[in-house]
């Protein structure tokens, strides 16, 4: 009987390792990118991100694969601090390639300041 038992139980814990999504997908599943920024710009964790950069205080860009471009996507964002008011926009010279996206974000005094944020593009 003990012997059944630990059979079953190793095999419902490989089915549950089998039924794990992929580490890729698991920080956004729905989303066709996501990224998690930090106040100083660094990438926390993303997907199909190539790469994050703050361009100056307040405003930053974040850049993805190929597989996205800034045209035809649909992108929202959330600062992670609620006393900050953010906008997602074309970024002029400092962010304009056809996969970056500009976050601006201010302090709701109207002054630009850093902070971390969550991007996702459906």
């Amino acid at each position: 009987m003990r012997r059944i038992a630990a059979v079953l139980l190793a095999a419902s814990a490989g089915a549950a390792a089998l039924a794990t999504p992929a580490v890729a997908d698991s920080n956004a599943p729905y989303a066709r990118g996501a990224a998690v920024v930090n106040s100083d710009g660094s990438l926390d964790s993303g997907k199909h991100v190539a790469g994050t950069r703050k361009v100056n205080v307040g405003r930053y860009c974040v850049t993805f694969d190929d597989t996205i471009e800034r045209a035809d996507a649909i992108a929202v964002t959330q600062p992670h601090d609620w006393r900050r008011v953010i906008v997602l926009r074309n970024g002029g010279a400092s962010c304009n390639g056809p996969h970056d996206f500009y976050v601006a974000m201010d302090n709701r005094s109207g002054d630009y300041e850093d902070g971390s944020f969550t991007l996702a593009v459906l």
